[in-house]
């Protein structure tokens, strides 16, 4: 996030570049999701979009674990409908964020574009870039990707990731063997 603006919007590829100038067009916009009094509201949009995809679901004390450490922001259209969502674990020190969640609501709204969702998702990641740079970061963190592809369902994630940089910095994620049981023992 060091970089000018231009700059990183220049290392995005063709496509991503595209899918972003059309959602703009498109009457896409950008806010911070209020966190007032709104943790069960982005709860129940997690869990909802979690039991789609078939992944794990988050509780509530896992949540408010990480929720004052966490910026929300959110895609909405031109009525105002939530497009799309993406949380980030924030490190102020290092003046770095990790996506945590990213929450496309096309799977848990009837009748809707998937390929417009899948524009204001991209724009989203733009807007945020943006955002933390304009708020001190230094790095923006999507998460990671597969190096060693043998998964084949992270593989549109992957390409996703990769349209809007080549930059893939080798980091580990590890929890000790005590810190697993006491998050277990807790019903983490």
């Amino acid at each position: 996030l060091e970089q000018d603006e231009n700059l990183i919007f220049k290392e995005f590829s063709k496509g991503t570049k595209y899918e972003i100038k059309r959602a703009i067009r498109e009457g896409v916009n950008f806010s911070i999701f209020k966190k007032e009094n709104n943790i069960t509201s982005y709860l129940n949009y997690y869990n909802e979009f979690a039991k789609a995809k078939h992944l794990s679901l988050i509780s509530l004390n896992e949540l408010n674990y990480y929720w004052d450490n966490l910026i929300i922001t959110q895609a909405k259209d031109s009525q105002g409908n939530i497009l799309s969502i993406h949380s980030y674990l924030t490190d102020k020190k290092l003046k770095r964020v990790r996506l945590f969640h990213s929450i496309s609501l096309f799977r848990i709204i009837d009748n809707i574009d998937k390929n417009f969702i899948g524009r204001a998702n991209r724009f989203l990641h733009w807007q945020d870039i943006i955002y933390f740079k304009n708020n001190n970061y230094k790095l923006y963190d999507m998460g990671g990707v597969a190096l060693n592809n043998n998964d084949t369902s992270t593989i549109g994630i992957d390409k996703f990731k990769l349209g809007f940089s080549q930059n893939i910095i080798k980091e580990y994620n590890l929890v000790s063997p005590l810190l697993f049981l006491l998050m277990k023992l807790k019903k983490f």
